[in-house]
């Protein structure tokens, strides 16, 4: 791929500008079709616009130009708080370009009307059996098909998933998911204002990361909202999880129904891109972000139907 790909295509424009706090990031993007600017000593925020933040600092002056810019067109992917490192970034910049947006958000009109109306949905898939009540205390989060009409400042996620989360616990959690899932990969989130849970707890999550793209199975098993077995090719890890996943522990923080079928074979779930969230499939998470880590894990190929199974 030697173009902006699908970004192309959602614009409706060959000039979309990457802004980014890295300057070897900005020379690779370069290289690939776009124009590029550096984030950090910009006023102004081009028409449309990719943007990748590399550090906190970039992520602040982001929703500084944009409430400045009230007439751009952005994408926001926070790589900072993902992973920052090069070929991770260009990673995800060239699932980005591959990514049909238009389809994803045809796709999850059906998904949001579908977990509106009912009050139990069924999943299945390879190893994958469960249902979901939905008591409706709150709406699923998708896009519209009208939001690209007006100007947008919208994260890379929310164009592939329709998702509820929990991030209250002393509301009502929206969803009530029982069953098992098999996962292909996980991903991790510390926020910059987040707390690490103890001293050498990052390694074990990348450990953790690139075990599960490795296994050949990972069967996460989840009862009355709560993990109760996370199996890594017959090794337990659920002691992990509730080391690092802050004050939530093991209780489901999301259920989330990814729309994202472009990037299918591509994935590389050793990788920690905010990118491959998106993809078709079901993902929960545990863990706020915050008090510890927000964990995903992803199961592509999943599906989603109105009744339960």
């Amino acid at each position: 791929m030697d173009s902006i790909g699908e970004l192309g295509r959602l614009f409706q424009s060959n000039e979309v500008f990457v802004l980014a706090d890295n300057e070897e990031f900005l020379q690779k993007a370069e290289e690939r079709g776009f124009r590029v600017m550096d984030l950090l000593s910009t006023s102004e925020i081009p028409y449309n616009t990719v943007n990748i933040s590399f550090s906190d600092e970039g992520a602040r002056k982001v929703f500084e130009l944009t409430s400045e810019n009230k007439d751009a067109r952005m994408i926001f992917c926070a790589a900072h708080v993902f992973d920052k490192s090069l070929p991770s970034v260009i990673y995800s910049l060239d699932l980005m370009r591959r990514s049909n947006y238009i389809e994803a958000i045809d796709k999850q009109q059906s998904i949001i009307e579908m977990l509106s109306s009912k009050k139990k949905v069924g999943f299945r898939g390879p190893n994958s059996l469960g249902e979901v009540t939905l008591n409706h205390t709150a709406s699923p989060f998708g896009l519209q098909k009208n939001c690209l009409n007006e100007p947008f400042v919208l994260s890379v996620a929310e164009f592939f998933e329709v998702h509820y989360s929990h991030v209250d616990p002393n509301k009502p959690c929206p969803f009530h998911l029982n069953g098992a899932l098999e996962v292909s990969g996980v991903l991790s989130v510390l926020r910059p204002t987040g707390i690490n849970p103890y001293q050498g707890s990052n390694i074990e999550v990348q450990k953790l990361i690139h075990d599960v793209a490795r296994a050949k199975k990972n069967i996460l098993q989840v009862n009355d909202n709560i993990i109760s077995s996370f199996d890594v090719d017959g090794r337990e890890k659920i002691d992990l999880l509730r080391k690092v996943s802050g004050k939530r522990g093991l209780e489901l923080t999301e259920f989330a129904v990814g729309v994202n079928g472009s990037i299918k074979g591509v994935v590389n779930y050793g990788i920690n891109s905010q990118v491959n969230e998106g993809i078709d499939g079901v993902h929960v998470a545990i863990g706020d972000g915050v008090t510890g880590y927000h964990i995903d894990f992803l199961s592509p190929g999943v599906k989603v139907y109105p009744e339960a199974v």
